[in-house]
């Protein structure tokens, strides 16, 4: 009886020891990982108590808007074109369900400027971005030989697309509106 209680409680033991140098040993093995990490610059995350919150506060086209109008100044008096009904879907042949909701500004006197800022929030970027794309090509063809400013102007315009989002800007001031743009695009609905 004495054997018997001896071996179990070795047995126990054992086991106790094994559990317990598996636990330790997994412990050990990250040590060593995150030290050699350390040695090669890397930097290790601890993906449990990194937060899930990565989320980004959704803004409307009034929002958007006042964004670029805060951080650019344009070379005239700006028309918020977002307000009228329908606007991209008259100047430019895009059909209506093929954005949720747009941002607008235009230059008033397109005499001398036409600075331009568009955004989509797309539902089919594929054909907005083709149609605006157009757009440029029309505006290249109309004033090629007739105002060198404006030329110049659509010369150095951008169409983009980034996932659902499509941009065209129109300006002297490309980079500078296109940060903001790209600064908030994500965000936008």
């Amino acid at each position: 009886m004495k054997k018997i209680i001896k071996n179990a409680a070795l047995t126990l033991i054992i086991s106790a020891i094994i559990t317990s140098m598996v636990s330790c040993g997994g412990n050990s093995t990250d040590s060593k990982d995150n030290s050699s990490s350390k040695n090669d610059n890397s930097v290790v995350i601890d993906s449990s108590s990194v937060s899930e919150d990565v989320s980004v506060n959704p803004i409307t086209a009034e929002e958007f808007k006042t964004k670029i109008l805060e951080k650019v100044a344009f070379d005239g008096e700006m028309i918020d074109c977002t307000k009228l009904a329908d606007y991209p879907l008259d100047t430019h042949g895009i059909p209506s369900d093929a954005y949720s909701s747009y941002v607008y500004l235009e230059v008033s006197d397109t005499t001398n400027s036409y600075e331009t800022v568009i955004v989509f929030s797309a539902t089919n970027p594929t054909l907005v971005k083709e149609k605006l794309d157009g757009y440029i090509s029309s505006l290249k063809a109309q004033f090629e030989n007739y105002n060198a400013t404006i030329i110049d102007m659509v010369n150095k315009s951008v169409v983009k697309a980034d996932g659902n989002k499509v941009y065209l800007i129109i300006s002297p001031n490309v980079s500078e509106i296109e940060k903001v743009v790209v600064d908030n695009l994500k965000a936008f609905n």
